[in-house]
């Protein structure tokens, strides 16, 4: 708000979703009947859906100007990274934790977009 006849509007729709793969080598130890594993190793994720835009309505007086514009400039459609990750297996059940740490959707180096996912696994083996 500049005054009550200026101002504006600004809506920003802003969302990234990935298809990622994971590769990881796994370690395991066996202490009793339970399988003891940690894993290590990268992801790389693909964008199948982008939303980066705002849209801006400016307000003068009793005039109403719309534009639309992208919220980040310089996007990378294709975001690796590293995991890590530790869990039991005991029969056909398993449990997992792990941690992701990605470079983001942003390329421009003044603004960084890192990312850090946690993740809870819960398996079960056919």
């Amino acid at each position: 708000v500049i005054s009550a006849f200026q101002f504006y509007n600004v809506d920003y729709e802003f969302g990234y979703s990935y298809l990622k793969f994971n590769n990881l080598i796994r370690y395991t130890y066996p202490i009793g009947s339970v399988l003891v594993f940690v894993n290590g190793g990268i992801s790389t994720g693909w964008a199948i859906i982008e939303k980066n835009k705002a849209n801006v309505d400016s307000h003068y007086n009793t005039d109403i100007n719309t534009f639309k514009t992208k919220v980040l400039h310089h996007t990378r459609i294709k975001e690796h990274g590293f995991i890590i990750g530790s869990g039991l297996k005991y029969k056909k059940y398993s449990f997992e934790v792990r941690f992701e740490l990605g470079d983001g959707m942003e390329i421009n180096t003044e603004f960084t977009s890192t990312t850090k996912r946690y993740f809870a696994l819960i398996g079960y083996t056919f």
